[in-house]
Formats: C-alpha cells, structure tokens, sequence
C-alpha cells in the first residue's frame, strides 16, 4: 500500500544501522578482547587497607 512506504523505508534503516552497530561493535570486541572481561572493585574497608 502506498501509505506504509514511510514505514517501510524507517524499518529498513532502522535494520541496517542494527547490522552496521553489529559489525563495529564486532571489531571493537575483537580488537579490546583482553580489556574485556570480570571487574573487580577493592570492596575492603579504609582501615584494611594498605596505605604504603
């Protein structure tokens, strides 16, 4: 129908900026892949701390 080409034309965009995201994200990961991974926080108190 004539009325949903907007629609149309905002999904498709919508689906390749997903794909494109995809594939930047994809690099980004393979290239960062030691940087990536479990957090860890110091959770001690202030005064089980070593303060050397």
């Amino acid at each position: 129908m004539p009325g949903e080409t907007g629609w149309n034309v905002l999904l498709g965009l919508m689906v390749v900026g997903l794909l494109v995201a995809a594939y930047f994200l994809q690099k980004f990961f393979k290239r960062h892949i030691g940087e990536i991974g479990e957090a860890r926080f110091d959770t001690r108190n202030s005064s089980e701390k070593d303060n050397g």
